[in-house]
């Protein structure tokens, strides 16, 4: 069995938190960490290092956060066998140093179960990593400088506390310094219960005019564009037991000007939700594919697919999409 497969996550960190830094409204957390990734990401990924951060909350309502952070990060399927050629079926740990800058609106009622409200969240980050090209380090350890951005809307209408209409819009994107794609592990991903409901995890790709998957040596993309519109509704109140509709649209390319109309994928499904203590989700989402196209490239002599993505992808998660 390959365990890599597997989807798991793990976190540890110890913090340091100063709520009022010499007596000033800013609060200062100094962080060392380790992280393992295997839900979120479609490989192994390891990730170890420190960090320091500045926040200050205006108005009850605007959040703010300046965060520097230096770790080592590697990736890759740390279960699989050594190539023909020697190469290493995953990266070697590589330097990384990266500064954020985040900004949150939040009007929302409740954090982890939202039923009212609005956020408007905004993230920029200036990033320096060691490049590596495919699967090994590159041999003059070059280190590659990017932008990374992005903005999401969250909106949340309550309808006499039984049905609740929720919107989501996110939109990322980011810029290279040094004229080379972004790296993998900083390449934004689409499908899966964390994007895309109905598709396998990280499957959606950049797509031509035709709606056929174009390849790259890079999985995911510079460019992300994606929204979902939810309705929740109780099935069992008394038992904190919640059904839901939803539908899903996204799409990912190389840069916001490559994509069109056929890059776009939709998907529609229904889920279940179990609060926890009435307040975390546990959630069971059916997504139905709404135009399945080709796994690969369709043949070039007869135009044909040889495998369709699947019809309808069950996925199971701890809380919300969004």
């Amino acid at each position: 069995v390959n365990t890599s497969a597997l989807h798991r996550l793990g976190h540890i960190s110890l913090t340091l938190y100063d709520p009022f830094l010499f007596g000033s409204n800013y609060a200062l957390e100094s962080t060392i960490f380790g992280r393992y990734d295997r839900a979120s990401k479609e490989e192994d990924e390891y990730e170890f290092g420190g960090q320091v951060a500045l926040s200050k909350t205006f108005f009850k309502r605007l959040r703010t956060r300046a965060q520097f952070t230096a770790s080592g990060i590697q990736s890759g399927d740390f279960t699989a066998d050594v190539g023909e050629d020697g190469a290493l079926p995953f990266t070697p740990l590589r330097p990384k140093l990266e500064l954020q800058f985040k900004t949150t609106l939040d009007f929302l009622d409740n954090a982890a179960n939202p039923t009212r409200g609005f956020s408007i969240g905004s993230d920029f980050s200036y990033i320096n990593i060691q490049q590596v090209e495919g699967t090994q380090q590159t041999s003059d350890e070059v280190f590659g400088n990017f932008l990374k951005w992005e903005a999401v809307l969250k909106v949340f209408l309550n309808f006499r506390r039984k049905l609740i209409l929720a919107f989501f819009v996110r939109y990322a994107d980011s810029l290279s310094l040094d004229e080379s794609s972004l790296p993998e592990v900083e390449r934004y991903r689409l499908g899966g219960i964390w994007g895309m409901r109905g598709f396998e995890d990280d499957t959606i790709g950049p797509m031509d005019e035709n709606g056929d998957p174009v390849f790259r040596t890079l999985a995911g993309g510079d460019t992300l564009v994606s929204s979902t519109a939810e309705l929740r509704f109780p099935i069992l109140a008394r038992l904190n037991l919640w059904g839901s509709v939803f539908f899903d649209v996204g799409a990912l390319d190389e840069s916001l000007n490559n994509l069109h109309a056929r890059s776009f994928r939709t998907s529609a499904g229904i889920g279940i939700r179990y609060l926890v203590f009435g307040q975390v989700p546990i959630r069971l989402d059916v997504g139905f594919n709404l135009d399945r196209r080709c796994t690969e490239a369709p043949d070039l002599s007869t135009g044909q697919c040889k495998e369709l993505e699947p019809l309808t992808v069950p996925q199971f998660g701890l809380l919300y999409t969004f």
